[in-house]
């Protein structure tokens, strides 16, 4: 039974390994996806759509080409700092791959928007930086002490400061920062004290409880009982198998369609090949997880009697995807 279920382990593992390369070029189709959703909102001048799209674009699939798209975005959207961000960011990748005219025109456009930036100071008094544990987070996120007092850009509107440490009441402040070139600063004031926790509650009671006679152990451990938890945890591993598979035959399917609506070449190879990769994972898939489902059921089936034990399994099928529902007891 413990070879059995080794076995079962290792071809779900042999699966996810297969698996992530699939996802991995689904990402890439996802980004491109978003990448030329994002070019169609900017043509549209509809920037603050435009530019989450472009974000999430790279952060699919990084590339220099959507750095610059999302620098321009945010410029035009008035966000100068994420865009300055943006650029300096495109130049350093740039210049790590050879390319060298990508990285000239990424510095230029971030040296051309260094005028322009917004900045906020956040000034910590002494006593106030003394307290051990102290927090400070701008618009959520946290602001190391080596920034406290420096100058830092900001996209113009309004920033969030939220301050916070240990037995110390915490702190929301709001400011705006606004101005081509200008600086605000926001001064963290003493923390209050926070009040004491209440006592903890305390219950007296004169009560004596008297233990009832001993009416012998009654033991819930039943023959087989563990048996049948392995079979059913097998059971469900196959299940889930399955449901994998059947959801990438499925994508397989999507991806053959998109091949042959699409006239670009290259996009069609690539989805032809993530179409067999895809269709090869879900027949594989479909196979092994129903080997593993009939081996859980003989598991539990082939279980000592001693407790009453009945199982149910069900197959599933929806329009994207399916499998097989099991129920039991035991």
């Amino acid at each position: 039974m413990k070879r059995a279920r080794w076995k079962s382990v290792c071809l779900v593992l042999s699966m996810s390994a297969v698996a992530s390369h699939a996802f991995g070029q689904d990402n890439k189709a996802a980004a491109e996806a978003l990448f030329d959703e994002a070019k169609k909102l900017m043509a549209a001048k509809r920037y603050a759509e435009a530019c989450p799209k472009f974000a999430d674009s790279e952060r699919l699939d990084p590339g220099v080409g959507t750095l610059l798209n999302l620098g321009l975005c945010y410029k035009q959207n008035g966000q100068t700092a994420s865009a300055w961000s943006s650029y300096r960011e495109a130049a350093s990748q740039a210049r790590s791959e050879g390319q060298a005219d990508r990285e000239d025109l990424a510095r230029q456009e971030a040296a051309a928007l260094e005028p322009q930036l917004t900045k906020l100071v956040i000034e910590v008094p002494k006593e106030t930086a003394a307290i051990n544990g102290l927090e400070i987070r701008r618009d959520g996120e946290m602001v190391p002490p080596g920034l406290w007092g420096v100058p830092a850009p900001v996209d113009p509107g309004m920033r969030t400061l939220d301050v916070a440490a240990p037995n110390k009441k915490p702190l929301h402040l709001e400011t705006k920062t606004e101005g081509a070139g200008a600086t605000a600063k926001v001064v963290i004031p003493t923390l209050e004290d926070a009040p004491p926790p209440p006592p903890p509650a305390t219950v007296t009671t004169n009560d004596t409880v008297t233990p009832p006679a001993d009416q012998g152990v009654k033991s819930d451990v039943h023959p087989g009982r563990t048996q049948r938890i392995v079979g059913f945890v097998v059971g469900g591993a196959g299940a889930l198998t399955v449901a994998t598979g059947t959801w990438f035959t499925l994508l397989s399917v999507a991806q053959n369609k998109a091949a042959q609506n699409t006239n670009n070449p290259t996009k069609k190879a690539n989805f032809k090949s993530d179409a067999d990769n895809s269709r090869t994972i879900g027949f594989v898939g479909i196979g092994v997880g129903a080997a593993v489902l009939i081996g859980g059921i003989v598991i539990i089936v082939t279980a000592p009697s001693g407790a009453k034990t009945a199982l149910s399994v069900t197959p599933e099928l929806a329009a994207n995807g399916g499998g097989f529902h099991l129920s039991g007891t035991f």
